[in-house]
Order: structure tokens, then C-alpha cells, then sequence
């Protein structure tokens, strides 16, 4: 081998070395920021846990004088453990005009509190919101309220329907990460619970303000089911379902991490 061929070979070793070299520093740092991601995702778990509150009815539509009896469920975390970062839970009655018409104070221990709402006599029908919160819920979006439509209906001098009453359920949506972030194809869980506490098959889709189709979706017998878009920030987006009301979707965020579980 002369001198030149020995000094290409030399070259030609350094330059694959330090490649390995670069390529071992590059799959290194990037495992230190998948860690420190993971590690800041796990803090943010234990330090800020999420808190849902989920309220059971004895039935779905009332007249004025009736009584709401309710039972109510409150967890946290991401394993849904029941919550001992609030006692006291809120539970609203709003009427159409948006003007709370009631307050009643639950006190949990356990994570659950069974309690009443007295409706007066002088109630208007009308079509109603029932809204149910902690204090540690308001420090973040009221998208994670808890929110169930009520009929009510008043007797006096007013005829009362015989139309079918549509079943009153617990709709939510849950943002696989727990945000929509601008421009990343997010993933978005659908659960929906019948005002018995079972599971309900429901069956809708997903659009924007310009009534797009941008998703179809449906439940499973348990109420679980799921679906995929790319959400945009500034954009508003809503679940059309069958014989329910509209929902509006949880705000999409300008930037953010999304976090997503391929099985």
C-alpha cells in the first residue's frame, strides 16, 4: 500500500469515527430531552392533577315545586381516583338567559356527596343547564365543567308536552395530552353516559364554524369511542349528535405538547 492510499484510508477512518461520534451525541441529547419531557409531564401530573366531577340524576325532566335529586362523583388524577383536593363542590341551576337561578354546596369526603336542589314554584319551563365545579377546577378551563341540559316544565295554566322526551346523557371530550394544539393531528376520546350511569351509544360528527365535515364518530356499548383532526387555533369546533344538543369542542391552543400512545 503506498503512502497516498495509506493516507486516504486514514482520512476515510477519522471521518467514519467522528460520524459514529456525532450520531452517538445526537441519539443522546435527543433521549436527555425525551426524558426531561417525561419527567416535566410526570410533575406536572402529581402537582397539578386534574379534577372531573360527574353528577347523577334520579331523572331526566321536572316541574316546578319538584325536587333535583342528585348524587355527585368527584376524581382526580389521570387513574380517576376519588379526589381528596376538594370537599366542597358547586352545583348550579342556569336558566336560558344565562342567569344562575340556584346554588346548592355539596361536601364530599370520599369522592362522592348526594345532595337536593328545591325548585321553585314560580319556575318558568323552559330548557335549563345544570353545572357542577370545585374551587380547584376554576384554576383552569371551565371546558372541564361538568354540564347537563334539564327540562322543566311549569304546570300552572301551562300545557305540559306528550311529546318523547329526548334522554338526557353526559357527553364529554377528552383531548388525548388533555389540550388541542394548533396544527397537530390530535386524537379525541368520547364518552357518554345516560342519566341511568351506564354507557350510551351515540353516534355524531365533527365541524367547524363553517358547518365542514372534519370527523364522524360513535360510541360502543360502554359510551367509549374516539376519534382524529387536525384542529387550528382561532377556530371554533362542535359535536352535531343525533337527538342531542350541540357541544362545543374544548379551545385549541396556539402552542403547546401534545402527548399521543401508538400501541
Amino acid at each position: 500500500m503506498t503512502a497516498i492510499q495509506k493516507k486516504m484510508v486514514t482520512r476515510f477512518v477519522f471521518v467514519l469515527m467522528m460520524g459514529m461520534t456525532v450520531g452517538f451525541l445526537s441519539f443522546s441529547s435527543l433521549e436527555d430531552r425525551l426524558e426531561q419531557l417525561l419527567a416535566g409531564f410526570k410533575k406536572y401530573l402529581t402537582e397539578l392533577p386534574q379534577e372531573k366531577v360527574y353528577l347523577h340524576f334520579d331523572r331526566p325532566t321536572y316541574t316546578n315545586g319538584d325536587t333535583i335529586w342528585l348524587k355527585a362523583y368527584l376524581t382526580a388524577g389521570e387513574f380517576h381516583k376519588p379526589s381528596q383536593l376538594s370537599h366542597a363542590i358547586y352545583v348550579e341551576l342556569i336558566n336560558e338567559g344565562g342567569k344562575l337561578v340556584k346554588q346548592v354546596k355539596l361536601y364530599s369526603l370520599d369522592g362522592s356527596a348526594a345532595g337536593n336542589i328545591a325548585l321553585p314554584d314560580s319556575l318558568p319551563s323552559g330548557n335549563y343547564l345544570a353545572r357542577a365545579y370545585t374551587n380547584w377546577m376554576k384554576n383552569g378551563s371551565e371546558d372541564y365543567f361538568f354540564y347537563r341540559p334539564i327540562k322543566i316544565w311549569n304546570t300552572k295554566g301551562q300545557p305540559v308536552s306528550t311529546a318523547p322526551v329526548k334522554e338526557s346523557m353526559d357527553i364529554q371530550f377528552f383531548p388525548e395530552g388533555g389540550d388541542l394544539v394548533n396544527r397537530i393531528q390530535s386524537k379525541v376520546a368520547v364518552k357518554a353516559v345516560g342519566a341511568d350511569g351506564l354507557g350510551k351509544y351515540i353516534k355524531g360528527k365533527i365541524v367547524n364554524e363553517s358547518d365542514s365535515v372534519l370527523a364522524e364518530f360513535k360510541t360502543n356499548q360502554l359510551g367509549m369511542g374516539a376519534f382524529s383532526f387536525l384542529p387550528k387555533s382561532g377556530k371554533t369546533y362542535r359535536a352535531i349528535i343525533e337527538n342531542q344538543p350541540d357541544i362545543k369542542l374544548p379551545s385549541v391552543k396556539e402552542s403547546g405538547l401534545a402527548l399521543a400512545v401508538s400501541n
